[in-house]
């Protein structure tokens, strides 16, 4: 593990240090939680991304959608819901 310096915003520090008391141990532990949460949600993001710009260049045409239908449907009549 690393150590890293950090400036912040005083207001900031002082809203931090508020969700610090009763959730964590120290700063280091929230600021760490909160980039890895950041993290995931850019990850989310560049492949929602990737997502829609597949979808611009190859759209589902409607006979596409109607055969994975009418496969969802078999599948589904095959699974045992009990």
């Amino acid at each position: 593990m690393k150590t890293t310096q950090i400036a912040l915003d005083d207001g900031l520090l002082k809203e931090i240090d508020q969700f610090i008391e009763n959730r964590f141990d120290n700063r280091a532990e929230f600021i760490s939680k909160a980039c890895s949460f950041f993290l995931r949600y850019l990850h989310e993001q560049q492949l929602e991304q990737a997502y829609k710009k597949g979808y611009e260049q190859m759209p589902e045409n409607l006979e596409l959608a109607q055969a994975s239908v009418l496969l969802v449907g078999e599948i589904m009549k095959k699974e045992d819901w009990e």
